[in-house]
């Protein structure tokens, strides 16, 4: 048995039960706020995309549409990459809203709220992280994910965790953790119910609140990346995020600010010259862990 093949995990519950304990949360608030932005769930059993399945309800739904899949068989990351899943171990969950907020500011909100998510359903004795744009991190590895894409009039967000993964494939281990290889046995029903409480709670919330939570959690400022720029490759270290607008990087005695709209990180890239051809870089082909066909279903990278 390889390292990423796994005796099915225990059942936690058919999707009817799942479906009828979130719509509990929104119909029955009981100690935290009523529920004013996420307003239906819909749970299915197995799905290759929450996303597809977001965008094909949510056009004829009221806004604040949650989907969640048991099982996602073809989750995608951002730029189109793949999304790898294992069937009872990751939770994917997508939003489906009417808004006029740029896709930006809906991934930071999601961000924020699901790194409150996953520490709630852990009884408040871990730290989540994030790194811009879209990765959760607990200690220095991504345990989850965020998507957000846009047709028409409607934005989906998707939402990919890690939570009962024993172990991850090869090449995306030394990179990415589940909740469970933290120590954290946690119900996958508990870690979707949060993020409906939390994400609800954050969309309501100020832009700048909700900045300042996502500087605070910042695990990226400091670190060497690649990035893939208008202007070709370009590698240096992290000087600060400003989560709505770009990052500042120092390419080695001179600082050069990176907008979001046309920067992306390369995961594991080669830590090459400050300036090189754009060339596509194999790891950005899968997005192991976490968000989705986009939907987010996980194991490492976004």
């Amino acid at each position: 048995m390889s390292a990423h093949d796994h005796e099915p995990f225990p059942d936690d519950g058919p999707a009817q039960a799942w479906e009828e304990a979130l719509r509990r949360v929104i119909a029955v608030p009981g100690a935290h706020q009523p529920l004013t932005h996420i307003r239906q769930a819909i749970v299915v059993e197995s799905a290759e995309s929450t996303q597809d399945l977001a965008f094909r309800h949510g056009g004829s739904a009221p806004s604040g549409l949650l989907v969640a899949a048991r099982t996602q068989t073809a989750g995608r990351g951002r730029l189109g990459r793949a999304w790898l899943d294992q069937p009872g171990a990751g939770i994917a969950v997508s939003v489906a809203l009417r808004t006029e907020a740029t896709d930006d500011a809906i991934s930071i909100r999601a961000g924020v709220a699901a790194a409150e998510a996953i520490e709630a359903a852990c009884g408040h004795r871990l730290s989540v992280g994030l790194k811009w744009p879209n990765d959760l991190d607990l200690d220095g590895r991504k345990v989850g994910g965020v998507l957000v894409e846009r047709r028409d009039r409607l934005t989906v967000i998707g939402l990919g965790i890690n939570v009962r993964h024993t172990a991850l494939p090869p090449e995306v281990a030394a990179r990415a953790t589940s909740l469970r290889q933290a120590g954290f046995a946690v119900d996958r029903l508990e870690v979707v119910r949060q993020l409906l409480i939390h994400l609800d709670a954050v969309l309501g919330r100020s832009m700048e609140s909700v900045a300042k939570d996502f500087r605070f959690r910042d695990r990226l400022t400091g670190e060497r990346v690649t990035l893939r720029t208008a202007t070709g490759l370009v590698t240096g270290t992290v000087r600060w995020v400003d989560p709505t607008r770009g990052l500042e990087v120092d390419l080695g005695g001179e600082c050069a600010f990176f907008p979001a709209a046309t920067t992306t990180i390369i995961p594991d890239a080669p830590q090459s010259p400050h300036l090189s051809n754009p060339t596509p870089a194999a790891s950005e082909e899968v997005d192991t862990l976490p968000p989705t066909h986009a939907s987010p279903s996980t194991i490492a990278d976004a």
